[in-house]
């Protein structure tokens, strides 16, 4: 497994659990379905109809979240379906990524609300989000830039003076003021949530080719450079020999000095 850094949720959707305890989960109304899923057995199946769940996290100014999304629907206009929003500070939401409700062209729409009078900003992705096929979705941010990526790929960048502070994600509705808001929930499936506390990717990347782990990673170094990243299955290797000379980790002293 890939190891999520620095995270704060890793939501695998075979439940409704975070791994890491730092996030609460709230579920309102979604299920876990064997239909579809990216990785493992399951993922989480959304309606459409009121269907949300929500994450609150520790307060967070760089994040990044990131998800797989396979959308059903094939309504074809008068609404805004919404895979993620954040916090808001205003009716139109905080930080949230909606298809496009023009006739439902599937086109990506971006938006980012400020946390003052600023307005809000974004723009639309060129690339369609195509249908029952699984799409990789981020939203990274550093400082007061903010960078929406489909598929690896920079959809759009967003910089603000006055950029919210993020306590809260809700994935499959648009979040508003003080609720959410109608007309705006998502229809499909998502799968492998994963929310870290730094801005991940500022430009095109390789998507996940596999789900995060949460263990930790020790490492083995010749001079000052990595050689070797060793796990025993889900867990940390405490010390590796090399012979009868200790490379990594630390020996363990009885009371009387004996090792």
């Amino acid at each position: 497994m890939a190891i999520l850094e620095n995270g704060i949720c890793l939501m695998h959707c075979e439940n409704l659990n975070s791994e890491i305890s730092s996030a609460v989960i709230t579920n309102n109304g979604a299920t876990v379905s064997t239909d579809q899923h990216k990785f493992g057995s399951k993922s989480l199946y959304f309606n459409g109809d009121g269907n949300y769940v929500s994450i609150g996290i520790p307060s967070q100014d760089n994040y990044t979240i990131e998800f797989w999304a396979y959308p059903t629907s094939d309504n074809t206009s008068g609404w805004y379906p919404t895979m993620v929003s954040s916090t808001a500070n205003s009716n139109s939401g905080g930080t949230y990524i909606h298809v496009d409700d023009d006739g439902y062209s599937n086109y990506p729409v971006c938006r980012v609300n400020s946390s003052s009078s600023e307005g809000n900003y974004g723009g639309y992705g060129i690339t369609i989000i195509t249908r029952r096929e699984w799409h990789h979705i981020a939203i990274c941010k550093s400082g007061n830039n903010h960078y929406f990526f489909l598929d690896g790929t920079l959809m759009h960048t967003v910089k603000q003076s006055n950029p919210n502070t993020i306590t809260a994600w809700y994935i499959g509705g648009l979040r508003g003021s003080s609720d959410m808001m109608g007309g705006c929930y998502y229809q499909g499936y998502i799968d492998e949530i994963a929310i870290s506390s730094t801005c991940k990717w500022t430009s095109a990347f390789n998507v996940p080719t596999e789900a995060y782990s949460t263990s930790l990673t020790n490492k083995i170094y010749l001079g000052n450079s990595n050689i070797a990243s060793v796990f025993l299955g889900n867990s940390a290797v405490n010390k590796i020999y090399l012979g009868d000379n200790l490379l990594y980790g630390e020996e363990e002293h009885s009371t009387n000095g004996q090792k």
